[in-house]
């Protein structure tokens, strides 16, 4: 059956959109058997805060390990990412639930402010 996940920025957001919507099962890292106003059914997760991060310029390259100040600036061709030791937990059930073959669309239920919006774009 199709199903909407609706990713939250923390766990006590999570919970109160997950109450409204009805979830009452809780699984790992997320809320599910929830109704969406048209019917379809929802899950609920959360990020804790930011869930990766940029990768500091020595895991990019070795070189840059001392640094060098024609080196600078340093401007990668791609911004890697990588994932935080502390949620690593969290990021793999938001990544099992985004890959599920039943998850049809994603909602952004973070804050609408940059910090929000990283935290989503990024997870």
């Amino acid at each position: 059956m199709p199903c909407t996940l609706i990713v939250a920025e923390k766990p006590s957001v999570a919970r109160d959109i997950g109450r409204v919507l009805g979830c009452g099962q809780r699984g790992e890292g997320c809320l599910s058997g929830g109704r969406l106003p048209g019917g379809e059914e929802c899950r609920v997760t959360w990020a804790i805060g930011h869930l990766v991060t940029l990768m500091e310029p020595e895991e990019l390259e070795g070189r840059y390990k001392k640094w060098n100040a024609a080196d600078l600036p340093i401007l990668p061709a791609e911004m890697k990412l990588k994932v935080l030791p502390k949620t690593k937990a969290q990021f793999a059930v938001i990544r099992a639930l985004l890959r599920s073959r039943d998850v049809t669309g994603v909602v952004c239920a973070t804050d609408a402010g940059r910090e929000g919006e990283l935290i989503f774009r990024y997870d």
